[in-house]
């Protein structure tokens, strides 16, 4: 007896020193985010931001990396972006007397933490040794009135500006160069510039700006520039050593099994690394024990603990319902408004609730709608805005479609569509046939194929849908769901019109009809169809091999081919021979003579007992052949041999 006493006490004096240990670890992050917190709210410089946006900012958080390279044209983008370093030290650096430039422009996707950095960044300066510290300040661009606010702050010389969201100024959205050069006007007299944007927030790479516009006034090195340029940093997604730090510091070591389950979960879903704020759900995924695999169902799952948490005062629905109009009024007048906020008199108006009524709404911190110190009313992080956007278009906002779409409402609504696919393709099929998605610039999802060429036996039998297909869009593939297929009969024809690739396709109804051209299948652009509309004809060209990876899929869910007809393609073999193909299985001997079988391409191998369809080639020699051509071939002859 007098052992297991021993035994008790011993174990006592151990465990509980380090239970008191791990109860400091895990709370030493949220006393010195608590004490970051009050530090900024009593300085210069972070006034914009108030006690709940900081909080948020400051807890848990991961120091990032950045790159000189943008992750988003990885093919993963989870991959190491080489070349990475420190962010912090990356700025310090920036920031020290002995570095030349004066403007950096950091880029990275909605939801990577760029506002956070800025934030973090600011706090720790407040924490250095006072010959140390920098005097920064840090403005959002996304209010009325920024370029008054700059020109307000007094010892320019000796301050840093911190200009945070260039995507969110509406002076920008309406004219990004002209914005661009009024603020770096109005910052010209700064110690330093860094500015942070959305890295979609521009059509291509050449139209990210170089040049501040701001002249060098004093000696040049030799070969400098007369302007200053612009240093481009973008912030690189989490590693897993970053990952596993998070973990860490929200699950304590004896629940390392939870740490294990969150990083599974983090495993298979790639954008849990790019967008930090989305990390900070997997603690309550693992709690509630939830599967989760879409980007869109993050989200989801992200506005419903919110709306179950202020359910004890508001009804869900009708919550619900104001934030997802309140998303949609936000977004369509942010221009006129200036902002991405609504007032308490608009928001009133809006929901029809009495001013009375909304100032009484017990939003904490932990609300996903807040109240900004000009008592204007905004979301949290503007990624919640853009979510409820999407949500509100699928729920009948058909006024949704009428302004260009952010990069993260395309990716949400993409997501939205791949899990949808999975339960009902029906409600996906009839929202894209019922709407015009022209002004929201969503399609197309894959960059357009190649033109009609020669191939080589090898290519001729190598799908291009097994291989990389090009896409703005992370949690798309290239074997899209035929709910992207739009399907249109009009009298002897049927189009078929793939919004994932933004090609045509007119089939023949009967392939057994005696007109010649009716025997064809032929593809054109709805871009080459207004061209040629224009000069007043109609251009017509057999699908390449390519296409016809895509058509036998379309055909998989929408059945339209003939399986024992020939259908010409643009494609030629390496011997300078049109090729063909049929859908369906065709023994060797059943093949017209004027043919020779090359064999079978697999636009889906991993299905199991899917043959593909096979591809032929015209045997020229073959005695006879222009008196009596295989049928659809004669129309094509003309105008359809570029390498003959």
């Amino acid at each position: 007896m007098a052992d297991w006493v021993t035994i008790a006490a011993v174990v006592t004096i151990i465990g509980l020193p380090v239970a008191i240990i791990g109860v400091i670890v895990n709370y030493l992050p949220t006393w010195k985010a608590r004490r970051s917190e009050k530090i900024m709210e009593r300085s210069f410089g972070a006034d914009s931001f108030d006690s709940e946006q900081i909080k948020a900012a400051l807890e848990c958080y991961v120091d990032p990396d950045c790159s000189v390279f943008d992750p988003s044209g990885e093919d993963d983008i989870r991959q190491v972006v080489p070349n990475r370093a420190p962010l912090f030290d990356t700025i310090d650096e920036f920031l020290s007397e002995k570095h030349e430039g004066k403007h950096v422009l950091l880029l990275a996707d909605s939801g990577m933490g760029k506002t956070s950095f800025l934030l973090n960044y600011y706090a720790r300066n407040l924490q250095k040794r006072k010959h140390d510290r920098k005097r920064i300040a840090v403005i959002p661009l996304g209010r009325p009135k920024v370029i008054s606010k700059i020109e307000q702050i007094d010892n320019k010389k000796e301050t840093v500006v911190m200009l945070d969201a260039f995507d969110e100024d509406t002076k920008a959205i309406l004219d990004h160069r002209e914005r661009l050069q009024q603020l770096m006007d109005a910052c010209a007299d700064f110690k330093r510039v860094v500015l942070t944007c959305r890295t979609q927030f521009f059509a291509s790479d050449e139209e990210i700006p170089k040049e501040t516009g701001v002249a060098i006034v004093g000696p040049r090195k030799a070969g400098e520039g007369r302007i200053y340029k612009f240093y481009k940093l973008y912030l690189s997604p989490f590693t897993d050593t970053q990952i596993r730090g998070f973990l860490r510091k929200h699950f304590p070591v004896w629940q390392f099994h939870k740490r294990k389950e969150a990083l599974r979960i983090i495993n298979a879903i790639p954008e849990l690394s790019v967008r930090p704020m989305l990390l900070v759900i997997v603690p309550t995924l693992i709690e509630k024990k939830r599967l989760i695999t879409e980007l869109y169902e993050l989200y989801e799952f992200m506005v419903e603990s919110w709306l179950e948490r202020e359910s004890s005062w508001i009804n869900k629905d009708i919550l619900r319902g104001f934030s997802e109009s309140l998303a949609v009024d936000i977004y369509r007048n942010r221009v006129e408004r200036g902002m991405e906020r609504i007032s308490l008199k608009k928001l009133s108006e809006l929901i029809r609730v009495e001013l009375s009524e909304i100032e009484r709404w017990k939003l904490t911190a932990r609300s996903l709608l807040n109240r900004d110190a000009e008592g204007n009313y905004k979301f949290a992080h503007r990624s919640i805005m853009e979510y409820l956007y999407v949500t509100a278009f699928i729920k009948g906002g058909a006024d949704c479609l009428n302004e260009e779409w952010t990069d993260l409402m395309k990716e949400l609504f993409i997501s939205w569509a791949s899990h949808q696919s999975r339960e009902n393709d029906s409600q996906i099929s009839q929202l894209l046939q019922m709407s015009d998605f022209s002004r929201t610039g969503i399609f197309p999802l894959f960059e357009r194929g190649r033109e009609p060429q020669l191939l080589k036996r090898s290519e001729t039998l190598t799908s291009s849908v097994s291989r990389r297909v090009r896409s703005r869009y992370s949690r798309i593939n290239a074997k899209w769901s035929t709910a992207f297929v739009v399907e249109d009969r009009n009298g002897d024809m049927t189009t078929f019109y793939d919004m994932a690739y933004d090609l045509k396709f007119s089939i023949p109804v009967d392939n057994r009809c005696g007109n010649s051209e009716l025997m064809s299948l032929f593809q054109i652009s709805p871009v080459d169809m207004e061209r040629e509309n224009k000069k007043g004809k109609k251009s017509f060209r057999a699908p390449t091999l390519d296409e016809f990876d895509l058509l036998y899929i379309i055909n998989e869910g929408i059945p339209f081919a003939d399986p024992f007809g020939y259908y010409w393609s643009s494609d030629w073999s390496e011997g300078n021979r049109p090729l063909c193909v049929v859908f369906g299985a065709i023994k060797e001997e059943e093949v017209d003579t004027r043919l020779k079988m090359i064999g079978q391409r697999q636009p889906e191998k991993e299905k199991a007992n899917v043959l593909g369809y096979t591809v032929f080639e015209l045997n020229w020699r073959t005695p006879g052949f222009y008196e009596n051509p295989p049928r659809g071939y004669a129309i094509r002859v003309s105008d359809a041999m570029p390498y003959a």
